[in-house]
């Protein structure tokens, strides 16, 4: 791979700081592949609740079953007509995103006109305005265990739903269709035809619809998978295809370039986009600190911004990030752990994300946020303690041995703190340095590379006994 050179690195992080023109924010045009005769085409609304869950949804849930997915962090309103669309969905657990007159008035009329529409969310979201207006009403309580009615076992739900109890149910009425009842025999899923559509209603607190922590940590599958096919197969009255359906990705609508950044965000998150947006330039700071190097610079750079408090991704060419957060040091920590990693590289599981973890941490420290950068360590220091309690019972060398385990995590943190008090707080730099140098930049390394060079680089012959004590059984490759 190219070596990047010190005078283009210093150049970007000056454009990055602010030294170039800035653009208008432009909206550019909603590109989504026209829909399929032969698969019914789900919209999946991201704008107002962003959730990796949605990728289970689409991926392993609904293209396998015959149906075309789009994942579509763009506005509602920026999208144009919905009537091509077999379902949409929207959903808002987490967020008070905002939901537009506009959104409302083109869900509706996009009811009326025949659609199916799934509304996702729980009592206290603006989204629950508009299932009031399709005659719903949210109650808190519930009980577990979830129990599928007719139409949904028809159509391949077991009657007993394999979830935890959900904390709120919808009250009963007789224009309803009831889909999947409680413990207490509480509607939590119901429909109502309006117009020439039909509208359902899920009362959920994440209990259901999240399904990353639902999967089995050995097969990857989530229980209540059929139960979720089993109500788009309902919706599209069994017409789903006998293939496998694609799931395009579409990006939010507004761009905002600044020199060598580009931001996009959705319309319901401009305002917390914008707040974030002040603050990249700090960011970029301490991540070049720590890492010696910024992002790719070889290509404009893209930050997408979430409308999540839980993450966000990251690649060679963009990165996404959560503009929420119960804590508001939390979206500042996951900025610099995303661009650590499009920053640094694959470093292996373990050393990669705890890498990205410090710096995330450092960068909320550097923005003023010192005490939640104390906690995080400190909280993660304390489990590790728990899991590890003589640091030599975790072996860091077993780390890619089956499912991300955060414990190998969290031991490769303390291991990376214990060398930067050893060898100089600037080790992780010297050592990424060395990475590109010897291996390319950003060029991914296996664990055995990943000790080696922290050899190489504290200079230090007796390390190798150092990872002994801490149990880990890496040895120097023999010459």
């Amino acid at each position: 791979m190219p070596r990047q050179h010190p005078a283009v690195s210093l150049l970007f992080v000056l454009v990055l700081l602010g030294h170039a023109a800035i653009a208008a924010v432009r909206v550019e045009p909603v590109t989504i592949p026209p829909p399929r005769a032969s698969h019914p085409c789900v919209y999946i609304d991201r704008s107002h609740d962003w959730m990796f869950a949605y990728d289970d949804l689409a991926d392993r849930m609904l293209a396998p079953t015959g149906f075309d997915a789009v994942l579509s962090d763009a506005s509602l309103t920026a999208v144009g007509p919905l009537d091509r669309f077999a379902v949409v969905v929207v959903q808002q657990l987490s967020w008070p995103t905002l939901v537009s007159c506009d959104e409302t008035t083109l869900l509706k009329n996009y009811v009326r006109q025949g659609g199916r529409l799934v509304l996702i969310t729980k009592p206290e979201m603006p989204l629950e305005a508009l299932a009031q207006e399709f005659g719903f009403r949210l109650r808190a309580g519930g009980a577990a265990p979830l129990q599928a009615a007719g139409p949904l076992v028809e159509n391949g739900s077991p009657r007993s739903v394999p979830t935890r109890a959900v904390r709120f149910h919808l009250q009963r009425s007789p224009a309803h269709t009831v889909l999947i009842e409680d413990g207490n025999g509480d509607p939590v899923v119901a429909a109502v035809n309006v117009g020439q559509g039909r509208v359902v209603v899920w009362a959920d607190d994440h209990a259901y619809w999240d399904f990353c922590a639902q999967r089995d940590k050995h097969t990857g599958e989530v229980a209540s998978a059929p139960t979720t096919t089993a109500l788009f197969q309902w919706l599209v009255d069994g017409t789903a295809a006998k293939t496998k359906g694609r799931t395009p990705r579409v990006f939010a609508e507004n761009v905002d370039q600044r020199g060598a950044l580009i931001f996009r965000y959705a319309l319901p998150v401009a305002s917390p986009a914008q707040e974030m947006i002040e603050r990249v330039p700090a960011v970029l700071k301490v991540v070049k600190k720590w890492n010696g190097l910024g992002p790719p610079v070889d290509q404009p750079f893209t930050i997408h911004w979430l409308a999540a408090g839980g993450g966000g991704w990251a690649g060679p060419r963009g990165a996404g990030v959560c503009v929420f957060g119960a804590d508001p040091a939390y979206p500042i920590k996951v900025m610099g752990h995303e661009l650590t990693h499009s920053a640094s590289g694959n470093l292996t599981r373990a050393f990669g994300e705890a890498w990205a973890v410090i710096v995330g941490v450092r960068s909320a420290a550097a923005l003023g946020y010192v005490e939640s950068a104390r906690k995080e360590i400190d909280a993660n220091l304390a489990q590790l303690k728990r899991e590890d309690p003589t640091l030599r019972k975790l072996d860091l060398m077993d780390s890619m041995r089956g499912p991300m385990n955060h414990a190998y995590q969290r031991k490769a943190l303390w291991l990376m703190l214990q060398l930067e008090k050893r060898y100089g707080s600037d080790f992780m730099s010297r050592f990424l340095a060395l990475r590109n140098h010897k291996y390319g930049l950003r060029t991914p390394i296996d664990l055995q590379q990943v000790f080696e060079l922290f050899a190489e680089t504290s200079g230090d012959p007796g390390i190798w006994k150092r990872f002994a004590a801490c149990g880990t059984s890496v040895k120097p490759r023999s010459k």
